[in-house]
């Protein structure tokens, strides 16, 4: 269903702004030097972050849509906190694929923002916190894309697409949301950036990476079709999506 022209319209409004803004902030850090590059990383991933949740606020989404990125949400923190013993191998991004799987990349971004932000709040918050749920949302986003390729809303997940979702979904984690996590680390943990600098810190996330997406793989793997099934469930109830 395509979207009302006002509505699309603000779309680009939110957008071009984030995007002037960022640009605004790079430049200016680039002329104020090194010391500022954390901070204005920051900037930057909250201008990426804040359109999608200034435009699903806009277009006045349905309360049972709400309710169910918020249980998604929940399912999300619990399992991150469920599995604290072993950092890296959590189900947490692929349970938010499975959500932007069932609802689309809007609401499967923002799950996952909002799931890193609240289970933050347990495992300590601090500068990193915008960059992970840029992340986790970016899994959402992705998991929405997957969704499509899916023919989202179908009662059951085929053996092709479950293998499918499973392989793209861990790739995306370790070829995208891992790095991006590791760039936060590379402005918080490296007083002064160089190529080499940059190479031993992303270099030193590929186990960790690599852990996070098998655990995503496994996710997808095994809790994706009944949660997927549940969703088509609540899809023929409520004509929700």
């Amino acid at each position: 269903m395509s979207l009302p022209a006002t509505h699309r319209s603000f779309r680009r409004v939110v957008w071009a702004a984030a995007i002037i803004i960022s640009g605004a902030t790079i430049a200016l850090s680039s002329l104020i030097g090194s010391g500022s590059y954390a901070l204005a990383s920051i900037v930057v991933v909250l201008c990426a972050l804040a359109p999608t949740f200034i435009i699903f606020e806009h277009r006045r989404p349905r309360a049972t849509e709400i309710a169910l990125i918020a249980v998604m949400c929940a399912l999300a923190i619990i399992a991150r906190v469920a599995f604290a013993a072993l950092p890296n191998f959590k189900p947490t991004a692929g349970i938010i694929m499975i959500c932007g799987m069932a609802l689309g990349s809007g609401p499967g971004f923002l799950a996952g923002a909002l799931t890193m932000l609240i289970s933050d709040l347990v495992f300590g918050m601090g500068p990193w916190a915008p960059w992970q749920m840029l992340s986790i949302g970016l899994c959402g986003a992705f998991g929405g894309m997957m969704g499509r390729w899916m023919e989202r809303g179908e009662a059951r997940m085929s053996k092709g697409e479950r293998i499918g979702a499973s392989v793209g979904c861990g790739a995306f984690v370790l070829f995208v949301a891992g790095p991006i996590l590791d760039t936060s680390t590379l402005f918080y943990m490296i007083s002064t950036i160089t190529v080499e600098s940059a190479i031993a810190v992303y270099a030193a996330g590929v186990p960790l990476n690599l852990l996070h997406a098998l655990a995503t793989f496994f996710t997808i793997l095994i809790v994706g079709p009944p949660l997927m099934h549940a969703f088509a469930y609540v899809r023929k109830r409520y004509g929700l999506f």
